[in-house]
């Protein structure tokens, strides 16, 4: 069994990364934490590191969670993806789910 959770926080926003890195740090399990403020640089990261979970922020600008889910998930079908966003509409989720991501708001 791993010792460790390896977890890519993906979202444009510095400060609501940061306030997820600190509550995951502040859970009581051996992880190491990565973070991306795009998609590209998501891309960039997971070709790099081995990871487990991706929270993944839907709309951010260049490409959305949408597309990089569905680029990460094409190459790495196994990996995890949180689907993250502050919009309900039905078809985003619905697109996410498809993915194969799980649903969390903020």
């Amino acid at each position: 069994m791993k010792d460790s959770i390896s977890i890519l926080i993906v979202d444009d926003h510095p400060l609501f990364r940061q306030g997820l890195v600190n509550a995951l740090y502040s859970c009581d399990f051996n992880k190491t934490i990565f973070e991306a403020g795009s998609g590209k640089e998501a891309l960039q990261l997971i070709e790099k590191e081995s990871l487990d979970i991706i929270l993944m922020d839907i709309n951010m600008p260049e490409m959305d969670g949408l597309e990089c889910s569905k680029l990460i998930l094409e190459k790495h079908p196994d990996l995890k993806i949180i689907g993250i966003s502050s919009f309900e509409d039905k078809w985003t989720i619905e697109q996410m789910l498809r993915l194969g991501s799980k649903r969390i708001s903020h």
